[in-house]
């Protein structure tokens, strides 16, 4: 049911469905399951990079949400779309699905690192709670949404030149 994985003693990478010409990769489930092959495969070295870097026994303390979202933000990309993730996440609402676990993980962790300054060094070595981390993440996601608006018709027509 996922994209990959990659297995921590081999460092081998195995993705599910992989299509090299399209840049897609497919999960064996029902929603949500395509993905860019180039976002798998990034998010799953991210796996590998993070053993290497902090150890096997430091990763495997690390809370999922922390490991899975750090990766997910190396990719750069999810699964689960985006605006539909983060009106969930601003409204406190939660999709029963690992693509949106996975996005708000993303979410969480780019919170912490982009606008609380965070490195990832500082969150290995001291993981922030999961439920307050979810909470910020939900406040800056609500803040952003009010400053963006869902109106880009009209934003492009205030940029257009005269």
């Amino acid at each position: 049911r996922t994209f990959a994985i990659s297995y921590p003693l081999t460092q081998k990478i195995f993705i599910a469905q992989a299509d090299f010409v399209r840049n897609e990769s497919k999960a064996f489930r029902a929603d949500h399951n395509i993905r860019s092959l180039v976002g798998v495969g990034t998010h799953e070295i991210g796996h590998i990079l993070m053993r290497r870097r902090f150890g096997l026994w430091t990763i495997w303390r690390v809370p999922t949400w922390l490991e899975e979202g750090y990766c997910e933000l190396l990719a750069g990309e999810s699964s689960f779309p985006r605006d539909h993730g983060d009106r969930l996440l601003a409204e406190g609402k939660r999709e029963n699905s690992s693509s949106f676990e996975y996005f708000a993980y993303r979410r969480m962790v780019e919170y912490l690192t982009k606008q609380k300054g965070l490195s990832i060094v500082e969150l290995v070595g001291n993981p922030p709670n999961e439920r307050k981390a979810r909470d910020e993440t939900r406040q800056w996601i609500q803040t952003r949404i009010v400053e963006q608006p869902d109106e880009p018709l009209a934003v492009r027509r205030q940029r257009a030149p005269s």
